[in-house]
């Protein structure tokens, strides 16, 4: 429940599905219009849309993913994630170094 007055009040919430030593799954729900400004990655990353579009973006691309569409990168890339509707999306953090 705390997840759904969070969502309500920023614009974001998250919520970790499974934490390990090689691998972190967090499900990321951003409301339409919400920037997650950049920001690096703890380990090497995939970034999986579940519904709609967000628009990725690092300081020389810009990447639109639709639903179900990926995009992985490593830590050491600044990124930031804009909803451009309420949108859902999957963050896979991997590797010994995030835990």
């Amino acid at each position: 429940m705390s997840q759904v007055a969070t969502f309500a009040t920023s614009g974001r919430s998250s919520l970790t599905l499974d934490h390990g030593d090689e691998m972190t799954v967090v499900l990321v729900v951003l409301k339409a219009g919400f920037v997650l400004k950049q920001h690096p990655a703890p380990a090497a990353a995939t970034v999986i849309t579940r519904g709609g579009n967000i628009m990725f973006s690092t300081k020389t691309r810009e990447i639109t993913l639709e639903q179900g569409e990926a995009v992985t990168f490593t830590a050491d890339i600044l990124h930031s994630v804009k909803a451009n509707e309420d949108r859902a999306f999957l963050v896979i953090i991997g590797g010994a170094a995030h835990a």
